[in-house]
């Protein structure tokens, strides 16, 4: 089963613990880290980081035996452990991880005022039909339909070289399904979507090739990330 872990950020890192918890990643990714110019956007980074550490540890296995590589397109996967497969995202105060035994994808935005025009830029006609055919919804949706979007690319693990308005996620009943674009790509492996309940203000989307999704998100509390991440290092 897929599973979804989330962090929310509302009370930051105090920096001498930042600091701390900096020392337990490799070299580069620590180097990364640092050069984020806001202190917000290295402690998303941090945490994301670390939250996949956490699930590793719950799941039995160390970070010594666990190497991390990333794909010709950036999106990292464990390099020793093939059906171990995960995704981070972040936005605002949320880090979420998905984890499955096959690719997924996951993605959360932080629900604020946007031009909807950027729709018809990104998005295809079906998309953009189904955002503006409800006009109090319409925020609402455009994040709905960037979220779902951004989890497909990232199950799929080959970043932008798929123009979001390829394929469209279409709404049916109380599910979603991809359709492609004729022949801009092709892929005939299957996909299936969900939206999580996370906070009133955000979107958070999941794609998976396995349909068997969790009810919820597994909040894991900041307090206990930093405490679990430091103790299993320790031991």
């Amino acid at each position: 089963m897929c599973e979804i872990y989330g962090v929310n950020l509302s009370n930051s890192i105090d920096s001498s613990t930042f600091q701390l918890l900096l020392q337990l990643l490799p070299f580069r990714k620590a180097e990364k880290i640092n050069k984020f110019l806001h202190f917000e956007d290295a402690q998303r980074g941090l945490v994301a980081d670390l939250l996949i550490r956490f699930i590793i540890a719950k799941k039995g296995m160390t970070n010594g035996e666990c190497q991390f590589n990333i794909n010709a397109f950036g999106k990292p996967f464990l390099k020793n452990f093939p059906k171990f497969e995960f995704n981070l995202s972040h936005s605002e105060e949320w880090v979420v991880c998905a984890i499955d035994t096959a690719p997924v994808g996951i993605d959360v935005e932080a629900i604020k005022p946007i031009d909807l025009q950027v729709a018809n830029h990104f998005f295809t006609e079906k998309e953009c039909h189904y955002i503006s055919s409800s006009p109090e919804l319409q925020e609402s949706r455009f994040y709905e339909v960037w979220t779902l979007k951004e989890s497909y690319i990232k199950a799929v693990g080959q970043g932008l070289t798929i123009p979001l308005n390829s394929f469209s996620i279409v709404h049916t009943n109380s599910s979603y399904q991809l359709e492609l674009e004729s022949g801009n790509f092709l892929d005939d492996q299957t996909f299936y979507f969900k939206q999580m309940a996370l906070d009133p203000h955000y979107k958070l989307a999941i794609c998976t090739q396995n349909n068997n999704f969790p009810f919820t998100v597994t909040h894991v509390p900041l307090q206990d990330l930093v405490s679990g991440s430091l103790k299993n290092n320790s031991t």
